[in-house]
């Protein structure tokens, strides 16, 4: 009989404690930089958190945007360009008295918190300890971390993946697809998690042909499930089930490579301080 898992001990919680400690303070000393209140809830509520709020608080809006600065009178605005798992669950949790603002905080630093355990027990405690502890310090001072904890669901997502990589690993397949479909319904990039399904599929060690197959349907087929409820979704709140399409095609994203973007932050590091400092994070 293989030997289980060992238990958890104190070195476990002191380097989970360590490294939200690490963000915690990073996150501190980047508020008290801009004169806010790490503290305040009111703090981690910017940018796209208001479209999530709004979501949760009075459901989806879609139309046409007349008279919108930066959009022409063809494009669609509104709040449909934003997933619904995130927003719905802080409505539910609204429902027994919190304001979705707190709710919304509350979940995202929960799933922080479930991101690093996953990534210290699931691939990183067996591991060299001094590599180990240098890898939960860089996804604690992660460009862009502060999404971590933010009326965001950056943490989810990051949580859903690393549950279904750690549950493919352990050919947990079934578990692996739905970790994968919690991804897939609360962010679009959630869903190339999807992609692991090619793991058991090409892998020689989970059986014959008729075992791969099954095993990536039972990792892919719950992803794509979510998938389709999403655009479902988006067909009962708006009467269109490409709601989302037609509200990202505004903002003409393009393709790019992303060392392009590399290239061009380098580019900026003889500019003024802030482009600068972006460009030395890059």
């Amino acid at each position: 009989m293989e030997p289980g898992p060992p238990p958890v001990n104190w070195c476990d919680v002191a380097v989970l404690v360590g490294t939200t400690l690490l963000w915690v303070a990073i996150m501190g000393l980047a508020a008290r930089a801009s004169g806010l209140s790490a503290w305040s809830t009111s703090s981690w509520d910017r940018w796209d958190s208001g479209h999530y709020l709004r979501i949760a608080e009075s459901g989806y809006a879609f139309e046409r945007c007349d008279g919108v600065a930066n959009r022409g009178p063809a494009d669609w605005c509104g709040s449909s360009g934003w997933f619904p798992g995130y927003p719905y669950v802080m409505r539910v949790g609204g429902m027994f008295g919190p304001s979705h603002q707190v709710v919304g905080r509350a979940v995202s630093s929960t799933a922080m918190v479930v991101a690093f355990c996953t990534l210290w027990f699931g691939f990183l405690r067996r591991r060299p300890f001094v590599p180990a502890i240098a890898t939960m310090a860089i996804a604690a001072a992660f460009p862009s971390s502060v999404y971590y904890g933010a009326i965001f669901p950056i943490s989810i997502v990051v949580a859903a993946m690393l549950l279904a990589l750690v549950c493919v690993d352990r050919q947990r397949w079934l578990l692996a697809g739905c970790c994968g479909a919690v991804a897939a319904v609360v962010y679009p990039s959630g869903v190339v998690i999807g992609v692991v399904a090619l793991v058991p599929l090409l892998s020689s060690v989970v059986g014959d042909a008729r075992s791969r197959v099954r095993a990536a349907a039972l990792v892919g087929v719950p992803i794509a499930v979510g998938y389709a409820l999403v655009l479902a979704n988006f067909q009962r709140a708006t009467g269109y089930w490409n709601a989302w399409f037609k509200t990202q095609s505004s903002y003409d994203f393009d393709r790019t490579f992303p060392l392009e973007t590399v290239a061009r932050q380098i580019g900026h590091l003889g500019d003024d301080v802030i482009p600068g400092v972006i460009g030395v994070q890059t």
